[in-house]
């Protein structure tokens, strides 16, 4: 506090009082409001249907003082999953359709509905076979021709059953099959690596030196694309008049697998036998183990049991599943002795999973007025485009050719598929002519000089040296 003088003193007079003066206030403490943290996430609900609760907290920071503003709550609560517990199955869209399951002679084809969610409660959801999650047609109902070849990208361990049961004349026969079956099997076309064949021998009898083990199966040839090498090692194949040990086969097919075989191709093993399996359970475990890794198993069973008996049920389970487009039943030896060709095409129009007819090619060339030379790859150089729809496959594009008045054409595969360009190359007709041969499908020329390589192309020659008017 202040105050001025009025009147000052003089020097008779008396002095004047102070003019400034302190005194204390505010002697109270400060008050200090209550700081609270950010909230936590929420927790999970405490029920997955018909109502639950779910919290989340925070801490205190700092506590009031003195009259401070006072802190709210640290935990709060809401109702979840308050729809009913009962939920029937939500299924994904169609799949796409299935390979068909043989090459002609008619087979079927499979799409399937996937739960994309599953059921809960009392919900409902439909079986796996029923036509909501399964739907079946048929397909190449095309007669066989009877000239069917493999021309699939696929790693191939062939193992021949030399069991005691065969009896020496039988193991020949099958031997014989084996052999006119492979013939139609080739390691190239299109310019293109296709098929390796591995040879197993399964069924030894020898005892191993511990008095316990069989000895093991005999790899007769590694997976291999030189077919004239492979038909020797079977035509060599001992008698071994041993059991019937099928885990034998499927262990050593799995070895040549994992020395041998090439990534994209598919892998699989063809069992030919009798029947009459020796250690079942081996055998079963050993089935489950390439199930797991994705590797086919076709049977070819020789065995003049019933096809409903206890015997052809056990090779049915063991066979990939549809186990109808992965065995054949022949009823006996003596029947496939009568007609080693018609067998082996039955085997190959069921098991490659890339079969062509010859004959049927030549015919669809001279009609359609076009043919299939190269895979992976094509000759000289791109021309204009002619197509970019996804949809076009190679009649289409070979109509658009036509009309471009294109010699040749390139055809883009993988995520270039539909998109098509004229060929620069001229074409002669010994050149079109030299294409259609064996020699020229499995190793094709390129008129301008070397083939360019690459996965993303095939190639395609018009037949532009048709007489007009001529079918």
């Amino acid at each position: 506090m202040v105050r001025a003088t009025v009147v000052p003193n003089d020097d008779c007079g008396i002095k004047c009082p102070i003019s400034e003066k302190m005194k204390r206030c505010g002697q109270f403490k400060c008050p200090i409001d209550c700081a609270m943290s950010m909230w936590s996430g929420w927790s999970k609900c405490t029920a997955e249907c018909e109502g639950g609760l779910q919290s989340h907290t925070r801490y205190i920071r700092v506590k009031p003082k003195n009259g401070g503003e006072q802190c709210n709550t640290v935990e709060e609560s809401r109702p979840c999953n308050t729809m009913s517990c009962d939920r029937d199955c939500s299924l994904q869209e169609w799949t796409p359709y299935t390979p068909c399951s043989v090459a002609c002679g008619g087979g079927f084809q499979e799409r399937f509905r996937h739960v994309l969610i599953p059921t809960r409660g009392e919900g409902k959801c439909a079986k796996d076979g029923s036509p909501m999650r399964y739907e079946e047609q048929t397909c190449n109902e095309n007669k066989c021709n009877g000239d069917e070849i493999c021309i699939a990208n696929q790693d191939l361990v062939v193992a021949v059953d030399g069991s005691g049961s065969l009896q020496e004349n039988g193991f020949k026969k099958l031997k014989k099959y084996v052999e006119t079956l492979l013939n139609r099997y080739q390691t190239q076309y299109y310019g293109k690596s296709t098929v390796k064949i591995g040879i197993v021998l399964f069924g030894n009898g020898v005892i191993m030196p511990d008095g316990k083990t069989v000895s093991p199966a005999i790899s007769a040839q590694p997976l291999s694309s030189d077919l004239p090498t492979v038909i020797t090692a079977v035509q060599g194949l001992p008698f071994k008049k041993g059991f019937t040990n099928m885990a034998q086969a499927f262990s050593m097919a799995e070895d040549m697998f994992i020395k041998g075989s090439r990534k994209g191709s598919q892998s699989a093993v063809m069992i030919i036998t009798d029947g009459k399996p020796s250690f079942s359970f081996m055998t079963n475990e050993m089935v489950e183990q390439l199930d797991d890794k994705g590797i086919m198993r076709y049977f070819v069973v020789v065995s003049e049991e019933s096809p409903d008996s206890d015997l052809m049920n056990q090779m049915k389970g063991w066979a990939s599943q549809p186990w109808e487009t992965n065995l054949v039943h022949i009823q006996g030896l003596d029947l496939l002795e009568s007609d080693y060709e018609l067998f082996s095409m039955k085997a190959l129009t069921k098991f490659c999973p890339m079969a062509y007819s010859p004959q049927l090619g030549a015919w669809e060339a001279d009609t359609y007025g076009y043919q299939h030379v190269k895979d992976s790859g094509y000759c000289g150089e791109q021309g204009k485009q002619i197509s970019w729809d996804k949809k076009n496959g190679a009649d289409e594009c070979a109509a658009l050719a036509t009309g471009a008045e294109c010699a040749t054409f390139i055809l883009g595969t993988s995520f270039l598929r539909g998109q098509c360009w004229c060929g620069t190359i001229a074409v002669t007709k010994a050149d079109y002519d030299g294409w259609m041969t064996k020699e020229g499908k499995e190793n094709p020329a390129c008129p301008a000089g070397e083939w360019f390589s690459s996965m993303l192309f095939d190639f395609y020659a018009m037949n532009t040296f048709k007489e007009p008017g001529s079918p």
